[in-house]
């Protein structure tokens, strides 16, 4: 969502405060190798997970005439080398001759979603060579203040010790969820990308649904297997823009519904047996057959391997 005029102000300094730095020390990097674009653009690539609010880094000469790629964590896109952004709205700014300026939110060109650019001098010997970019998406959890109580970090809560300590006289029954488990998460990945729904909750065990809708927040809905599989089931449901203030990507959907899917099949004794994902919060819970519950952020989520969940018991190839 876009910034009302009341928090600009201090989003503007939230930004400059996080970013001065980092940029600043990119802009140095980047100045030594200046006349080489792959070199600028390798900076870059070293450089975007120098501060988790980037979305693209990109190099622009004092023209406006882009010298690099665009580069994000997941790629680099050269299709924008050459481009000229001088026409773009953050260019209409007066450019600094030395330091830190931050564009007014806008509707990003590349992608349409509300953003600022951030832009740092790149100077040598007094005179100014162009500028690195830092393209910040403002739907980014980290410029989000949480609410009191919040959760933001993993978090563990163990289960019934009678369940616990039982756990490896027991072993995994293929349940009906399992046997379509390519079906359902497909299904589930429309239902949260297409169809509006912001919160699902997937009981393997029981081959069961719970879902949220965000036009109806207060209610849920249940869905056995066979409701599941249906095609009714998405098509009864009119379709809707991704929520614009979702925290996790709509590409991120898939890996994390993929992701629960390898921890239900990882192991025969320690296993998944739920799992849930809410894209407005941005969270991920677990459930396992020790019963012990896991809450934590979609980022630390798709983080960790079976390692971590299953020490040496996990089946790695």
């Amino acid at each position: 969502m876009e910034p009302s005029g009341k928090s600009v102000k201090k989003l503007k300094a939230l930004l400059t405060n996080r970013l001065k730095r980092p940029l600043a020390r990119l802009a140095r990097q980047c100045a030594a190798v200046w006349n080489d674009a792959d070199a600028v653009e390798a900076v870059l690539l070293e450089s975007i997970n120098d501060s988790p609010l980037y979305g693209a880094l990109y190099a622009v000469n004092r023209r406006g005439i882009q010298l690099s790629a665009n580069v994000t964590s997941s790629k680099i896109d050269r299709t924008q080398r050459g481009c000229d952004l001088s026409g773009w709205p953050f260019f209409d700014d007066a450019l600094p001759y030395s330091g830190l300026l931050l564009s007014k939110a806008r509707r990003s060109e590349l992608n349409g979603r509300v953003c600022m650019t951030a832009m740092h001098a790149v100077t040598a010997e007094g005179q100014v060579l162009g500028y690195v970019a830092a393209d910040i998406d403002l739907r980014n959890s980290r410029l989000r203040p949480q609410p009191k109580g919040a959760l933001t970090t993993w978090r563990q809560i163990r289960g019934d010790p009678g369940i616990r300590n039982t756990v490896f006289q027991r072993k995994r029954v293929r349940s009906l969820m399992d046997e379509h488990v390519d079906e359902v998460l497909q299904i589930v990945n429309t239902l949260i990308c297409d169809r509006g729904v912001f919160d699902c909750q997937l009981d393997f065990a029981r081959s069961a649904m719970v879902m949220w809708l965000a036009d109806q927040p207060r209610q849920y809905r249940v869905h056995v297997l066979n409701e599941i599989i249906d095609p009714a089931v998405c098509l009864s449901l009119p379709s809707r823009t991704y929520p614009e203030e979702a925290i996790v990507e709509p590409a991120a959907v898939c890996r994390v519904l993929e992701r629960l899917n390898v921890l239900r099949e990882a192991d025969d004794n320690i296993y998944l047996r739920s799992g849930s994902l809410n894209v407005i919060n941005g969270m991920v819970g677990l459930s396992f057959s020790c019963d012990g519950l896991h809450y934590m952020s979609v980022e630390e989520f798709l983080d960790k391997d079976e390692l971590f969940w299953f020490g040496s018991y996990a089946k790695v190839s």
